[in-house]
């Protein structure tokens, strides 16, 4: 019989598929994956996805390891995983591989040979158990590389891509020829570990992510599946317009030095529940009450909040109708984004309705905290209001103008 190294690039295509075939039909016939995460070392080089506008909310949590700020998050070489992993505003943890030469995005082979080792090394540590180990490939570039991409501690490139330079890769019939790509990558990948390396597009226990640079070169990460995000298991139902988790823990996250344990807090606009969760696990409230006019999200915002092991009051009625016994510390909310007819005008009316009537449910010296698209009509809707001021306003997201703001209340 041959050696492996003697194997034609035809005849090792084959004998990968062959590989894949007899992956998937034995993890159908056992249910189960073949390894379990083992944490890896003490310390770890990671990288966290952040909001790009507001890394250094995320940047601030981290006590151990040395950080640096990318594009798209930040990098912590020697970070403590058991420190980390809690963080609720990051949306990715990844980990970083290194390569002894550059991987260039036009050579497929050179790609898989030199990423084989750097791999199965990381895999072996995060991992407990021998064997193969079953992954996929996510390549990435143009928006979504501006967004992920960083620095590899063996790249000269700057990771940070400007424009068109990234796209080439994820257009026209580079875009079609994709598929064909990654075999090639995958073959090489898996010839080059001696099968220990084995794609699997469903079944995979790490994902191996390549983010082009501008440069013409990837940068490579790891993402193990097995490990276990359980920051926001508690979110199981959501509607359309239920803000992601992670931008409703950013959100408390920035209010934090304006939040008190024990206050009493409204959300008026509730939907799932997730901000009055988020807002809880950064600072314990007391009361917490949520509205909102749509009666589904209500039973799912008691269902979620059950899940969380939380405590809030749920009411299915109209914010504008609503009244109290007792006037309210905070109010956090992620503003509508329509209203009425759905036109801009009938949304900006909402939001000078909204500040018109708030004061009545709120205790001197309120604060409120506001996630929203239409920092315009928040700022409007405080000039025209006495009692408002703005204390603080994040901008999240410079497209489309996501601002939180921190809106301070005493009575005129």
């Amino acid at each position: 019989m041959r050696e492996n190294s003697e194997w034609t690039p035809e005849e090792w295509k084959h004998v990968s598929e062959e590989i894949r075939i007899l992956q998937t039909m034995v993890l159908r016939c056992r249910g189960i994956r073949h390894h379990r995460f083992a944490g890896g070392k003490e310390k770890e080089d990671v990288i966290l996805l952040t909001n790009r506008c507001q890394r250094a909310a995320t940047a601030e949590q981290v006590q151990k390891g040395r950080i640096t700020m990318l594009a798209g998050g930040l990098r912590v070489d020697g970070a403590s995983l058991k420190e980390v992993r809690p963080i609720r505003t990051y949306s990715e943890l990844l980990f970083p591989l290194k390569t002894s030469v550059e991987l260039p995005a036009d050579q497929p082979v050179l790609c898989g040979e030199t990423l084989a080792g750097p791999v199965l090394a990381l895999a072996d540590r995060l991992y407990n158990g021998a064997g193969a180990f079953l992954y996929r490939i996510d390549i990435r570039g143009g928006a979504a590389a501006r967004t992920a991409a960083h620095d590899n501690s063996s790249s000269a490139g700057s990771g940070a891509l400007d424009g068109a330079n990234a796209d080439w890769f994820c257009a026209g019939e580079y875009r079609e020829k994709k598929g064909s790509y990654i075999r090639k990558l995958s073959t090489a990948l898996e010839r080059a570990s001696g099968a220990r390396l084995v794609n699997s597009v469903t079944d995979y226990e790490i994902e191996l992510r390549l983010v082009l640079k501008k440069d013409g070169t990837f940068t490579a990460m790891l993402k193990p599946s097995a490990l276990f995000d359980d920051r926001f298991l508690y979110r199981k139902e959501v509607v359309a317009s239920s803000i992601a988790p992670v931008n409703a823990a950013l959100t408390a996250r920035l209010a934090l030095p304006w939040l008190k344990e024990g206050a009493q807090v409204l959300d008026p606009f509730c939907g799932v529940g997730t901000m009055l969760i988020e807002r809880d696990r950064t600072v314990k409230a007391g009361t917490m009450y949520g509205l909102d006019i749509f009666g589904e999200a209500i039973e799912k915002a008691r269902r979620n909040t059950r899940r969380a092991d939380c405590i809030v009051n749920y009411i299915n009625r109209d914010f504008f109708t609503f009244r109290h016994e007792y006037l309210f510390d905070e109010v956090i909310t992620n503003m509508p984004v329509s209203a009425g007819d759905g036109s801009k005008q009938a949304l900006r009316q909402l939001y000078h309705d909204f500040f018109a009537y708030v004061g009545g449910l709120l205790k001197e010296e309120a604060v409120l905290i506001l996630y929203t698209s239409a920092p315009n009509y928040v700022v409007e809707s405080v000039r025209k209001t006495a009692g408002f001021r703005i204390e603080k306003n994040f901008l999240l997201n410079e497209k489309n103008q996501t601002t939180v703001f921190v809106v301070a209340w005493k009575r005129p």
